[in-house]
């Protein structure tokens, strides 16, 4: 698991998905503000 604790806008949330790829992550918790809605399902895809 990781915690971005919001810092991430979906550009670099996208990009960091990609990167931590290898280490089999389960989730990533918080990679956006929780209210960006839009921007968790452009995430999810």
């Amino acid at each position: 698991m990781v915690d971005a604790n919001q810092k991430w806008d979906v550009k670099e949330a996208i990009d960091w998905m990609k990167e931590l790829t290898d280490f089999n992550l389960l989730w990533i918790e918080e990679p956006t503000s929780p209210d960006d809605i839009l921007g968790h399902a452009v995430i999810s895809k």
